[in-house]
C-alpha cells in the first residue's frame, strides 16, 4: 500500500482531466488575515514606542500559511505547464520547494531564476515553525546561526538592552519579520512570472492573491 505522500504524488502525475481549481488562494487569503490582524495588533504600540515593530500571535501563522500557499502556487504552476507529462510532473513534484522554483522556468523557457538567498531562509524559516523543537536558547534571545542574516537585516523585535532582551520564540513573531515574507515571495512570485515569459497561464492572474498585502501600509522604519 502506498504512503499518502506517495498516493498524493501518483494521483497528481496521473490526472489528466477533470475540473480543477487553485487552492492556492485559499491559503494566500488566511495568509493575509492573518497579516492584517498582526498589522493591527501593533498600531497602538507603534504610537507609544515609535516603531512598528512588534510581537504579535498572527505573524507566525501568516509565515506559515503564505510560504505553504506559495509551494501549492508552484505545484499549481507543474499542473498548468506539464499536464499531460506524468514523469515530469513527479520528477517535479519530488524536488524541495526551491528546488521547482527553479528548475520549472528553466524547463519551459529557458530561463534562469536568479539566486534568491531569502527564498531559501524563508522556507527555512516555515520548517523551523512548522517543525518547531523547543530548546533553551542561551543567552537570552540568541538567534541561532542559521538565521544571523535575519538578525542583521534588523527584522527582529528587541528591547536593545541585552540583559532584558526577548526571547527567540518571541523574536519569531515579530511583525517585521512576517511582512519581510510577504515581500519575499511576492518579489520571487514577480521572477517566477517573468521567467515564464509567453508560457505564463494562470500564474500571472493567481499572483495578484499574494500582492494583497501591499494594501497593508509599508512598515515605518523598517530597514529594507
Amino acid at each position: 500500500m502506498q504512503k499518502p505522500r506517495q498516493q498524493r504524488v501518483h494521483e497528481f502525475a496521473s490526472i489528466q482531466g477533470g475540473v480543477l481549481s487553485s487552492f492556492s488562494v485559499h491559503l494566500f487569503t488566511s495568509a493575509y488575515y492573518l497579516l492584517e490582524l498582526a498589522h493591527a495588533q501593533g498600531e497602538k504600540e507603534a504610537a507609544e514606542k515609535g516603531t512598528s515593530n512588534h510581537w504579535s500571535f498572527y505573524a507566525p501563522g501568516s509565515i506559515c500559511l503564505l510560504v505553504n500557499g506559495f509551494e501549492v502556487w508552484i505545484n499549481e504552476s507543474i499542473q498548468s505547464q506539464f499536464f499531460f507529462e506524468a514523469d515530469v510532473k513527479k520528477a517535479l513534484a519530488e524536488l524541495p520547494l526551491v528546488q521547482r522554483f527553479y528548475r520549472i522556468p528553466e524547463s519551459v523557457n529557458a530561463v534562469m531564476i536568479p539566486e534568491n538567498p531569502d527564498l531559501i531562509t524563508l522556507v527555512e524559516l516555515r520548517n523551523e515553525i512548522t517543525h518547531f523543537l523547543p530548546r533553551v536558547t542561551t543567552p537570552q534571545g540568541a538567534i541561532p546561526n542559521w538565521f544571523q542574516d535575519l538578525e542583521a537585516k534588523g527584522l527582529f523585535i528587541t528591547t536593545g538592552k541585552p540583559e532584558g532582551e526577548y526571547t527567540y520564540i518571541q523574536k519569531l513573531a515579530s511583525y517585521w519579520l512576517c511582512y519581510w515574507a510577504w515581500e519575499v515571495v511576492s518579489s520571487a512570485a514577480e521572477a517566477y512570472v517573468d521567467a515564464l515569459g509567453t508560457h505564463t497561464w494562470s500564474e500571472a492572474w493567481t499572483k495578484g492573491n499574494i500582492d494583497a498585502y501591499k494594501a497593508l501600509p509599508r512598515p515605518t522604519g523598517i530597514p529594507f
